[in-house]
């Protein structure tokens, strides 16, 4: 790590943290000595992923936020702020799939908490802890995405549209950071085995057509697991690959 000891390193924050693709993310940060902010919902998966971050790095860290309450987030990024001068990063991948629904039968609260998860969160955390970023040496955002961002799907409007959203916002973040330490990346994971996967596979055929396609990826064990793709990611998250903007697929690596 450059020469520097851990507790000079400044910490990465990784949403979504406690369970699936976010806690691998978290362990394998922690696993090469990096400091880590594990965030996600206060749960006792949450506390678990502590424990486990506790033992391989002891300047890891939990902060319950939920990301669909603006006061949450406000909460706990000043919480953030407090312990910490710098960040070397911010992996989103905190995201809901629901509502999964044929958009005229979608109830505008449900469909408006998944832009408020996947999107509106995103930017409310990432611009109150911008000065954080800007104090580090070097600094990447990266905002786990999907082919949901740029194919439409029948029964994902809210979850297609937070995604197309996320990409927008990274590319225009990055230009706006262009001449600064901080990068900016979109990334989409493949289809990982997670507990997204579980409630894709439950909706009926009415409110999601490809339902059947989803229980065979899994059926024929084409699912990836979330380490892999953990380990996948981890050169980009670092800022080793992947330009200021850029927009990567973990299956073309």
């Amino acid at each position: 790590m450059g020469g520097q000891s851990e507790s000079t390193l400044s910490p990465y924050l990784v949403t979504g943290a406690s369970r699936g693709l976010g806690r691998e993310i978290a362990l394998k940060l922690a696993s090469i000595g990096l400091p880590v902010i594990a965030m996600a919902r206060p749960s006792k998966n949450l506390n678990a992923v502590g424990k486990e971050l506790l033992a391989l790095s002891s300047n890891a860290v939990i902060i319950a936020c939920d990301l669909s309450s603006r006061d949450s987030i406000a909460s706990a990024a000043e919480d953030i702020l407090e312990r910490f001068s710098s960040l070397s990063g911010i992996v989103h991948n905190a995201g809901i799939i629901t509502p999964i629904s044929q958009m005229i039968d979608s109830d505008i609260q449900t469909w408006s908490h998944s832009i408020q998860v996947n999107l509106l969160a995103v930017q409310d955390l990432t611009i109150r802890l911008m000065p954080l970023l800007l104090s580090a040496v070097h600094s990447r955002i990266t905002a786990i995405s999907s082919g949901a961002a740029v194919n439409a799907i029948s029964g994902w409007s809210a979850y297609c549209t937070s995604k197309a959203g996320l990409e927008m916002w990274v590319r225009c973040l990055a230009e706006e950071v262009a001449d600064s330490n901080l990068s900016v990346v979109a990334v989409a994971p493949g289809i990982v085995n997670t507990e997204m996967q579980t409630e894709i596979r439950q909706a009926s055929k009415k409110d999601f057509p490809l339902v059947n396609k989803f229980v065979s990826f899994h059926e024929k064990g084409e699912l990836v697991c979330p380490m892999i793709t953990a380990e996948k990611l981890l050169p980009i998250i670092l800022g080793e690959r992947g330009r200021n903007g850029e927009r990567l697929d973990v299956r073309d690596m």
